[in-house]
């Protein structure tokens, strides 16, 4: 079996994206996949080399792995001749799940402005709050989406 030797550069970044990762719901281990497929100097890897770069068990990375193709974060191939199959991530993942992401704050800000259409004089300090917060959130996501588009030409 190939061993992929990683540096203590990228076992850094693997943890820290792997961290990140988590956040959108994957587990630990699935987050360490992902962020190892990413950071590794190869295109793929085998199921025995990402086994042995994260030295975890043969049913956690079979779990694991199969979480991620099923999420279509991680695809597989196999190559003429070899019997394994060579996984890698799905880096168009990351522009769907930004729009996600800025369609979330862009929903956020305009159920905010209708809060503070609710909100009473009495309640003037937050009401002015809510409001340049929406508006922040609206400018944001404008630009952003503006700026996905022009990465998406390009």
């Amino acid at each position: 079996m190939i061993s992929i030797q990683l540096t203590e550069p990228q076992k850094i970044l693997i943890e820290d994206y792997g961290q990140i990762i988590e956040q959108s719901g994957l587990s630990p281990v699935a987050s360490r996949i992902y962020a190892l497929l990413t950071v590794v100097n190869r295109p793929e890897l085998s199921f025995q080399e990402i086994q042995s770069a994260l030295n975890i068990s043969k049913s956690v990375t079979s779990t694991s792995l199969n979480t991620l193709m099923l999420l279509g974060h991680v695809n597989a191939k196999t190559i003429l001749g070899d019997r394994k199959r060579y996984f890698y991530a799905e880096l168009e993942k990351w522009k769907d799940g930004t729009k996600r992401r800025l369609e979330n704050l862009e929903k956020m800000a305009n159920i905010l402005l209708e809060i503070e259409k609710q909100k009473t004089k009495e309640d003037l300090h937050q009401k002015r709050d809510i409001e340049a917060f929406a508006n922040f959130l609206l400018q944001l996501t404008a630009r952003s989406f503006k700026e996905l588009k022009n990465f998406d030409n390009n």
